[in-house]
């Protein structure tokens, strides 16, 4: 598109320096000393090699138009795939979530059973930390450190934690810290 807009406005300069170039000749005529005829004729030769360059400038926008639709013409199937294929994915992605939902649901009945059987101070303990912690509330011991920050965690602290009586939290990020022995226990997986 900014082609064809160059295109016209290089054609109008052209238009433009062929008038003159007349304007000039018609006056080439009419000259009365040397100096006159020199500047005239320099105009003239001027004009004519800007013509020629914007003729070739005009040429190129042209071959680089046809090269740029041909260029097009050949994504084109490919688009078309990509669209058929991102269609695909989003059927795909529908049924994920369908299914996803089924099972989102039922784990937040469970989820509300567990809340059912917990203190409220340890809940409302829960929900802060883990909304101040972007969703992380909380975080098991690992090599004698807090998972969460890895802080480490004085011995004694790491006894207390290991007997389950109270809930406790990090020292220094405020995670509720479990044992190694509750994570296992809970299905944290990782090592």
């Amino acid at each position: 598109m900014s082609g064809s807009k160059n295109g016209k406005v290089i054609q109008k300069k052209i238009k433009e320096l062929l008038d003159n170039q007349k304007r000039a000749k018609a006056q080439l005529y009419k000259v009365r000393n040397n100096k006159e005829y020199d500047t005239i004729t320099k105009s003239i030769d001027a004009a004519d090699a800007e013509c020629t360059r914007l003729e070739k400038e005009i040429e190129g926008i042209i071959t680089d138009l046809r090269t740029l639709d041909e260029e097009v013409e050949g994504l084109n199937p490919l688009i078309a795939d990509l669209v058929g294929e991102l269609d695909h994915k989003k059927q795909e992605l529908s049924m994920i979530k369908e299914n996803n939902a089924l099972e989102e649901q039922k784990l937040l009945k469970q989820r509300e059973g567990l809340v059912a059987q917990m203190k409220k101070s340890d809940y409302s303990l829960y929900t802060r930390v883990r909304s101040a912690k972007k969703g992380l509330g909380v975080a098991r011991i690992r090599r004698n450190a807090c998972s969460g920050c890895q802080t480490i965690i004085p011995p004694q602290r790491q006894l207390e934690i290991r007997r389950n009586n109270r809930m406790f939290t990090c020292e220094y990020c405020g995670r509720i810290i479990v044992s190694a022995e509750v994570a296992k226990d809970a299905g944290d997986l990782e090592d």
